[in-house]
C-alpha cells in the first residue's frame, strides 16, 4: 500500500505539533534525474568544462535536459521552473542560479565540446544498459526559428520537415540503435542541407562515440549515393537502404522474381507479415569489385493495396473527366483556353490517375469535344512495380537465400526513428528555437538529443520491468507515463515539529511496488541518494 503525504505527516506529529510549511512532489523529479546520473552526463560535462562558477556547467546542461523530460519551458523561464517544479530542491541549490544568463553561459561553454561529450556518454550507456548496437539507423528531421537570429551558417531555408518553409531552419541528423532506439549520436547542419549530404558527417559522429564495433547504418533511399555508400564501407559499416526507382533501377526491379520468402515480426503488430526477395545483382564499393548487393523485395499486401488504390483512382478521375465534358459548351466553358485551364487543373488533382490517362481536348465546328483513353502500357509497367522496392547492402558473408532475410527483417524495423522524431518535436519541444546564435542551437540540439536518450532508455527499461495491462485502454499507455504515474505519490514534505524554529524536512517512503519498480528499471540507488539527501537537508 503506497505511503500518502498525508499518512506520513499524521504518523510523524502522533507525538509532537506539527506545523506543515510545504510539501512538493518529487518523485517523478527524483526518477529521471536518478536516470540521467546513471547516464553520467552531469560528470561527462564536468570533466570536459571545469569552472570555478558556483554551479557548474555539468549542473545547467543537467537541469536544462531534465526541464526537456518534465515541463519544456523557454530558457528565461527554466529558472520559475526549478523554483516551483521542485527540483531546486531535489538539487539543494537556490533557484536564481538557473537564470537564463547562467544557461546561456553554460550553453556557450557546452557548444565546442559536444561531440567529446557525446562520446563519452554514449559509450558508458551502451555498457551500462547492455544496449545492442550492431544496427543502426538513421533519418534526419528539421526544426525551425522564431524571431531574430544573429548572422550565422545554420539557419536557412531549405525543404522543411515541419511544414513551415517560411522560416529558417537548421536540420538534425539522429543516429539510433535498434535495441529500444535509444539515440547514439547525433548532428546539426545548415537548414538548406540535403539529406545525402549528411550521411558523412553523422557516421564520424557516430564513429567517435563507438569506434570498433561493426555497425549497420540504414536510411531511406536519398541517404544512398554512392558517395555515401563508400564512406559506410571506408569507415567498417555495413549499408543498407533502397534506393530511388530511377528508369534504370525500374527496369531491374520489374525483371526480378522474388522467390526468397521472409517472415516479419513488426513492432506493434500480432500476426507476421510475409515477404519475398530476392538478389539481382551485384555493384563495385569503395573500389572493391562486387562488395555491394542489389535486392527485390516484394510485398503481397502492398501490392494488393496499390492495385486497390490505382482503381479508385482511375475510377474517380473517369467520373470527373464525364462531369467535365457534360460542362463543356456552357455559359463558362465555351473558349477553348477556359477549358483548357480547367482541364489542366482537373489532371493535377488526380495526379496518380492521371499517368495512366491520355486527353484530347479539341474544337470542331464551333464545339468543344473531350476524349480520353488509357495507357494500357503504362498500367501494366505499374502493375509490374506492384508491391516491389529495392535494397542495397554491402553486407558479406551470407548465401543469396540468407542476405534477403536479413536485409527484409533489419529494413523493416528502420521506420522506428521516425517515431523518435516525433518525440523531440512533440514532449521535449525541440522547435521552434528562439537562441540567437550558432553554439547555442548546436548545444539546445544536444541538450534535446541528451533527454531524448533518457526518454527511450526509460522505455527501453520499463517494457522489461511493468507487467503488460490487463486492460485495453492502458495499452495504448505510454510506458514513459506509467513509471511516472506510479512515482507522482512520492513527496518531499517541509514542516516544524514543536516549538522549535527549525525546519525539517521528509521525504514519504518508498512504498515496495515503488521500490521493486525503481529496482527493475536500474537506478534505485541514485533515487534512493537523491531522496536522503533532500530529507537531510535543513
Amino acid at each position: 500500500m503506497a505511503v500518502t503525504p498525508s499518512s506520513f505527516l499524521h504518523e510523524a506529529s502522533e507525538s509532537n505539533a506539527v506545523e506543515p510549511v510545504d510539501a512538493t512532489p518529487c518523485g517523478v523529479m527524483a526518477m529521471w534525474l536518478g536516470l540521467l546520473r546513471k547516464m553520467r552526463l552531469r560528470e561527462a560535462i564536468d570533466r570536459l568544462l571545469p569552472t570555478e562558477a558556483e554551479l557548474s556547467h555539468g549542473e545547467i546542461i543537467e537541469a536544462l535536459v531534465l526541464n526537456r523530460l518534465t515541463a519544456p519551458e523557454p530558457l528565461y523561464e527554466v529558472e520559475g521552473w526549478a523554483r516551483e517544479s521542485g527540483f531546486a530542491a531535489l538539487a539543494g541549490r537556490d533557484a536564481a542560479r538557473f537564470n537564463d544568463d547562467r544557461i546561456g553561459r553554460a550553453l556557450d561553454a557546452l557548444a565546442p565540446k559536444i561531440r567529446d561529450a557525446q562520446a563519452s556518454v554514449t559509450p558508458h550507456v551502451v555498457t551500462t544498459f547492455a544496449l545492442r548496437v550492431s544496427d543502426a539507423h538513421y533519418d534526419t528531421t528539421t526544426a525551425y526559428f522564431e524571431g531574430d537570429h544573429e548572422d550565422g551558417d545554420l539557419a536557412a531555408r531549405g525543404h522543411s520537415k515541419d511544414g513551415r518553409g517560411d522560416h529558417t531552419q537548421v536540420v538534425v541528423g539522429l543516429v539510433t540503435c535498434e535495441d529500444g532506439e535509444v539515440p547514439l549520436a547525433h548532428a546539426t547542419f545548415p537548414g538548406n542541407t540535403g539529406d545525402v549530404s549528411t550521411v558523412p558527417e553523422a557516421l564520424r559522429a557516430l564513429r567517435r562515440c563507438l569506434p570498433t564495433d561493426p555497425v549497420v547504418v540504414s536510411g531511406d533511399s536519398v541517404m544512398w549515393s554512392q558517395a555515401n555508400m563508400d564512406a559506410v564501407a571506408a569507415s567498417g559499416g555495413v549499408f543498407l537502404g533502397p534506393i530511388a526507382m530511377i528508369p534504370t533501377v525500374a527496369a531491374w526491379v520489374c525483371d526480378a522474381s522474388p522467390d526468397v520468402a521472409v517472415d516479419v515480426k513488426l513492432a506493434g503488430r500480432g500476426e507476421v507479415v510475409p515477404y519475398r526477395a530476392c538478389v539481382v545483382g551485384r555493384f563495385r564499393v569503395n573500389g572493391v569489385p562486387d562488395a555491394g548487393a542489389r535486392l527485390v523485395v516484394f510485398d503481397p499486401r502492398r501490392a494488393a493495396a496499390e492495385v486497390k488504390e490505382r482503381a479508385a483512382a482511375l475510377a474517380r478521375l473517369d467520373e470527373a473527366l464525364v462531369a467535365l465534358r457534360g460542362r463543356l459548351n456552357g455559359p463558362k466553358l465555351k473558349k477553348l483556353t477556359d477549358a483548357s485551364k480547367r482541364l489542366d487543373a482537373l489532371r493535377a488533382r488526380h495526379g496518380l490517375a492521371s499517368r495512366f490517362v491520355h486527353t484530347e481536348l479539341r474544337e470542331a465546328e464551333g464545339r468543344l469535344e473531350l476524349a480520353w483513353s488509357r495507357d494500357e502500357a503504362a498500367l501494366a509497367a505499374s502493375a509490374r512495380r506492384d508491391g516491389r522496392w529495392p535494397l542495397v547492402t554491402n553486407r558479406a558473408g551470407l548465401s543469396d537465400a540468407e542476405l534477403c532475410a536479413w536485409a527484409v527483417r533489419r529494413y523493416k524495423t528502420h521506420g522506428r526513428i521516425e517515431r523518435d522524431q516525433h518525440l523531440l518535436k512533440g514532449p521535449l519541444r525541440l522547435r521552434p528555437f528562439y537562441v540567437q546564435n550558432d553554439d547555442r542551437v548546436r548545444a539546445l540540439v544536444a541538450v534535446c538529443a541528451w533527454a531524448l536518450m533518457a526518454w527511450t532508455l526509460l522505455e527501453r527499461q520499463a517494457r522489461r520491468t511493468l507487467p503488460t495491462p490487463a486492460k485495453k485502454r492502458d495499452v495504448a499507455r505510454p510506458w514513459v507515463r506509467r513509471v511516472e504515474s506510479a512515482l507522482a505519490a512520492v513527496v518531499v514534505m517541509t514542516f516544524r515539529v514543536g516549538a522549535s524554529a527549525e525546519v525539517v524536512r521528509k521525504v514519504t517512503p518508498l512504498s515496495s511496488a515503488q521500490q521493486s519498480l525503481l529496482h527493475g528499471l536500474g537506478w534505485s540507488r541514485e533515487v534512493r541518494t537523491l531522496l536522503e539527501d533532500v530529507a537531510a537537508t535543513r
